[in-house]
């Protein structure tokens, strides 16, 4: 299934192996359009020291006590071939991502993986603007 939406940049395609969308694919849909310069950035990053790899976006278990109203996700890069990869991607998920490992462009699109609380895994191929090298010579702009 692919769905675009529109950015403060441009357009952002993100594309995944599922039929459908129900309210947590949204919910993530919208954490990638909204957080998409970041995350292109690190995949960029990522790319660059260590090869293909997804983005890995874990979102902790939700206390909801008041304190706390937001999700807590960590980001965090795993190359492909990572054991983790292997082991926690659903057979379908795995094959999916292994044709997309196979087929997109890193100086176009970028990988990524939720997981959550519920053990659910899900991924996703996304491509926007800005692409991940100029999302990622934006982020290291302010070193110079």
């Amino acid at each position: 299934m692919q769905t675009t939406y529109p950015t403060d940049y441009g357009l952002l395609t993100i594309t995944s192996p599922a039929d459908a969308l129900d309210d947590e694919a949204e919910a993530q849909h919208d954490f990638l359009v909204d957080h998409w310069t970041e995350l292109a950035a690190a995949a960029y990053q990522g790319f660059r020291k260590v090869g293909l790899g997804v983005i890995v976006i874990d979102e902790e278990d939700r206390q909801d006590t008041g304190d706390q109203p937001f999700a807590t996700m960590k980001v965090r890069f795993a190359p492909h071939g990572n054991p983790w990869l292997i082991h926690a991607l659903p057979r379908e998920l795995h094959q999916w991502m292994e044709e997309q490992f196979q087929t997109y462009d890193t100086d176009t699109s970028a990988l990524f993986v939720f997981t959550g609380p519920d053990e659910d895994v899900r991924g996703y191929c996304a491509e926007g603007t800005p692409t991940p090298p100029e999302a990622y010579q934006r982020a290291r702009a302010h070193l110079n």
